[in-house]
């Protein structure tokens, strides 16, 4: 099946896009009406974000099949205008995040957005597929990297705040233990990958009988005794593991293609070699290495896993200090801007908010009856 840019992936990275637009002030007249969703008071200045750009964003899930029974029927409209709210937030949070990393002079660099443009790529059969989903979308390939330019701003100043974010020893070891019968079900093994005809723009190896040949002979010369090492530094055309020997890290069930999967979890003892099994990227060989992945193996990356985690949390409280601060106007038709829940509500919500906190007043004494003649 195809993929496409749905959206979950666009928002993943338009969430983080800082509001188009010039600068305006907060009491300007009418600054906030359409085709005006708010007015966003950072750190820097104010700044607008358009309407469209929320529309453009839900267009996707509003026409996605799925979603038939969600935009559709009595709660139809209820339904578009909540999630309207949603997007608005996160646009407004993130606008704040970028303007705060403005201040903190972060920016990024073009190597990090290539990259994070490429995985995007990765996900489809083709750049014919890409193209057409981007398309789909109303989003050009310039547009997309903005996003995702912003994102890597963002993911900076995560880095920023969060870089003294570790876990502790007792914190990893405790880890392992609650999550010890994954460990134990992950193995660890080693592949050669033929393949003679790679099409890059697919991102398929176009196999051939030659192909097929070389890697049936290469299984048998590694059961036979043959340093698999070596092989792989010969023949393998996976640069990221050929010089390691093919070896990989430690995978769990879902972690790679399906009949590499296949091939991995089906041999029983740790040494066996796979007959050649046929993936997109031509035909592999596999070997398994090891069995359950002991403490000392994955102690780094759980100490990396939670240390994120912490760094994400450092964020995530940095972020929501920083919004409190900004002052946010919102299009009256979409609601208002609550801090507290750093969201966009109905006003009714708000207000019915603003009255539970109100402090309650003592009834007012009775009268006192004047005294008898």
């Amino acid at each position: 099946m195809r993929p496409k840019l749905h959206l979950s992936i666009v928002l993943a990275a338009a969430l983080t896009l800082g509001a188009c637009g010039g600068q305006t002030t907060l009491n300007e007249p009418g600054s906030y009406f359409a085709p005006t969703a708010a007015v966003v008071c950072g750190a820097i200045n104010c700044q607008k974000i358009a309407e469209s750009r929320i529309n453009s964003q839900l267009s996707s899930a509003v026409n996605d099949p799925a979603n038939a029974n969600v935009f559709k029927g009595p709660e139809g409209a209820a339904n578009r205008l909540d999630a309207q709210r949603e997007i608005l937030s996160e646009l407004i949070r993130r606008e704040v995040g970028l303007q705060m990393a403005r201040r903190m002079n972060i920016t990024t660099n073009q190597a990090d957005v290539d990259a994070r443009l490429q995985n995007v790529k990765a996900g489809f059969e083709s750049e014919t597929a890409f193209k057409e989903a981007l398309k789909q979308e109303g989003l050009t390939e310039g547009e997309l990297r903005g996003f995702l330019e912003n994102d890597s701003v963002l993911a900076k100043v995560r880095e920023t705040v969060g870089k003294n974010a570790k876990a502790s020893e007792a914190e990893v070891e405790r880890y392992y233990e609650l999550n010890k019968s994954q460990f134990n079900e992950q193995v660890k093994i080693a592949h050669i990958v033929v393949c003679g005809n790679f099409d890059q723009a697919n991102r398929k190896c176009n196999v051939s009988p030659a192909d097929q040949q070389l890697a049936a002979d290469i299984a048998a010369r590694a059961r036979n005794g043959e340093d698999f090492a070596a092989m792989a530094r010969e023949f393998s055309v996976d640069t990221a593991s050929k010089e390691n020997g093919g070896e990989l890290d430690f995978i769990s069930r879902g972690d790679v293609v399906p009949e590499l999967e296949e091939a991995a979890f089906n041999m029983s003892q740790v040494g066996d070699v796979s007959d050649p099994v046929q993936t997109p990227f031509g035909f592999h060989v596999v070997k398994l290495v090891a069995v359950g992945r002991p403490f000392d193996q994955a102690k780094t990356q759980i100490a990396e896993v939670l240390a994120t985690q912490k760094a994400n949390a450092a964020f995530e409280e940095w972020l929501i200090d920083a919004v409190k601060s900004a002052r946010v106007k919102v299009n009256p038709k979409l609601g208002v801007f609550d801090a507290i829940s750093q969201s966009v509500v109905p006003k009714s919500a708000k207000q019915a908010q603003g009255n539970a906190n109100r402090p309650v007043q003592p009834p007012a004494a009775p009268p006192v009856a004047p005294a008898a003649p």
